[in-house]
């Protein structure tokens, strides 16, 4: 369900792009099938780059390890950027917490890509994300407990 998700996201991101005549080849990427009103162009190259990622990368885990980490680091780009943007927002705005709300957004994300990047320690170990996973999960929980123990 998550390769779905991420390949209509793919293929809206890659359509509107073209629209906007911000690609190679935007004529055929922006087009849209007469009959079903999809945009085939960007439907057909996202599935092309899905299916030689597949078959370039023979080991499922680190496909599911690169998509979420590049899942992880767009949401990053998308909220550095709003620490960019200039003027006032409009429609909702989170008033005097926009910016313990970005900033713990950052962190947050900063976090999850360490999680899913962290090898083991092991040097023979197999290194997929879940072990570095609980890596990072272990580091951050000895991390907590020296902080806020009392011991000097």
């Amino acid at each position: 369900a998550c390769g779905v998700a991420s390949m209509a996201a793919a293929t809206r991101i890659v359509f509107s792009l073209a629209r906007d005549n911000m690609l190679p080849f935007a004529e055929t990427l922006k087009g849209v099938h007469r009959r079903w009103q999809t945009p085939a162009g960007a439907i057909f190259l996202v599935w092309l780059v899905s299916t030689a990622a597949l078959l370039g990368f023979r080991r499922l885990e680190i496909i599911n390890s690169i998509s979420a980490t590049a899942g992880f680091l767009g949401y990053a780009g998308i909220v550095w950027a709003s620490f960019r943007a200039r003027g006032p927002a409009s429609g909702f705005s989170l008033g005097v917490f926009q910016t313990p709300v970005r900033v713990a957004a950052l962190l947050w994300v900063i976090s999850v890509v360490a999680a899913l990047t962290i090898p083991q320690r092991r040097p023979n170990a197999r290194r997929d994300f879940a072990s570095a996973g609980q890596e990072h999960s272990r580091r951050m929980r000895d991390w907590c407990r020296d902080l806020f123990s009392s011991r000097p």
